[in-house]
């Protein structure tokens, strides 16, 4: 079968990926999905449904060459076609073939992570992706997910690369080690082939901290592990104490020596279970490419500015660098509802928010349990500033065996 497009009835699609008849001969007849036709080493590789649903199909002129190739599958009659399951040995030889299947770094534009926790919805959150100048993050799951959903983190990595070789989409996209606690955690993304790491050091945040006496400050302070921390605990005061940091024009910061004691508390252990999360990674995994975000919105208490400044301020200094950094923002973001709070508060916390990030280094304001805050995403968007992640938990409705993308991205009129 040297020239497949041949055989394929009709013309080109009008760029929605519809299925394309494709007649095999002896009445065999296959639904293909146009845009995933591509091309190696002779073969020509697809993804379309037959009457036992959606695979992977290889094609050439010699069942050798598709042999050579190295896919699990069973040959079609007496034709040069091999038809694949969906499965983790072919997806990872789906990888080393088309690299655009492969997960890249996002780096600083504004980047969306869509978390496809079920599975279900990752076409159609490719189809969204390729409406608006944003990176997405396809593979995306946290290990308490994995543990709620029975997924395993390779599974998660292959449904999004299945999906962007379906949809034709070669302009990268990331995946997202959710919400990471151990080293046992670092290593399992590792190995799944994950590249955006999050930290979540939320069991070291003290959220008492904002109402504990001064007294209990500093015992607190003196007991966190200055080792780790590679300072001590007067060095850090003096770091800060009667001091004024000018973030801005407008806008400045000049803690007093209360609230140094109360952000110390509060973010301390923070900070050291960050740093050693990163530097195993770095240390463990040096060739891994990585990038590395800091989570702590998962907290009582919100994290104030100044606090922010602290975090990035120190982690900047243990050479911890941060490609996104999640605060707990002022108001509620409770899952699947939109923002509970006043916007016009929200909005003068988040812009102070990403002058320190342009201040202290290149990082995004990252936003999570980002689903449905419709309002949010307008206020951020109309902004036309800085830069913004958004980590959502989306599943779209189903709609005649495939996703419908329902999702809009048009409040974040930046993009």
């Amino acid at each position: 079968m040297k020239n497949i497009l041949d055989n394929i009835a009709g013309t080109k699609p009008d760029g929605n990926n519809n299925l394309v008849a494709l007649n095999l001969g002896d009445s065999k007849e296959i639904k293909v999905y146009w845009d995933s036709l591509n091309k190696t080493r002779n073969c020509t590789l697809f993804i379309a449904r037959d009457d036992s649903g959606k695979a992977l199909f290889v094609t050439s002129d010699s069942r050798d060459s598709i042999k050579d190739l190295g896919f699990q599958g069973s040959f079609v009659g007496s034709f040069a076609v091999q038809r694949c399951n969906l499965d983790h040995y072919n997806a990872t030889q789906l990888r080393e073939y088309f690299p655009f299947t492969k997960p890249s770094l996002v780096g600083l534009p504004d980047s969306f992570g869509f978390g496809d926790r079920l599975g279900l919805s990752n076409v159609a959150h490719v189809r969204v992706a390729k409406k608006y100048k944003i990176k997405p993050i396809f593979a995306q799951q946290s290990i308490r997910e994995l543990e709620r959903t029975q997924r395993e983190a390779e599974e998660v990595m292959d449904v999004a690369s299945w999906a962007v070789f379906q949809e034709g989409y070669h302009d990268g996209f990331g995946a997202d080690a959710d919400h990471l606690k151990t080293e046992q955690d670092v290593d399992r993304m590792v190995k799944a082939g994950y590249t955006f790491f999050t930290i979540d050091p939320s069991a070291f945040v003290e959220n008492e901290a904002d109402i504990l006496p001064e007294d209990t400050l500093i015992e607190k302070c003196r007991s966190l592990p200055w080792g780790e921390l590679e300072d001590t605990f007067e060095n850090f005061i003096a770091r800060y104490d009667n001091t004024i940091f000018k973030i801005s024009g407008d806008f400045k910061i000049e803690p007093s020596r209360l609230q140094i004691l109360r952000g110390l508390t509060k973010y301390g252990g923070v900070l050291a279970h960050t740093a050693k999360l990163y530097r195993y990674l770095k240390k463990s995994y040096p060739a891994h490419p990585s990038e590395f975000e800091i989570s702590v919105d998962e907290t009582d208490s919100v994290t104030s500015p100044f606090e922010h400044f602290l975090i990035a301020n120190e982690l900047k200094r243990l050479n911890v660098e941060i490609m996104s950094l999640a605060p707990r923002f002022i108001g509620d973001f409770e899952k699947g509802i939109d923002y509970k709070g006043d916007l016009k508060q929200f909005k003068e916390e988040y812009v102070k928010h990403l002058k320190i990030s342009e201040k202290l280094g290149s990082y995004k304001i990252s936003i999570h349990s980002g689903s449905d805050k419709f309002d949010v995403y307008k206020t951020v968007g109309d902004l036309k500033q800085g830069n913004v992640h958004v980590k959502t938990a989306v599943q779209v409705t189903l709609k005649h065996s495939e996703p419908s993308p329902m999702l809009s991205l048009n409040c974040l009129r930046k993009f």
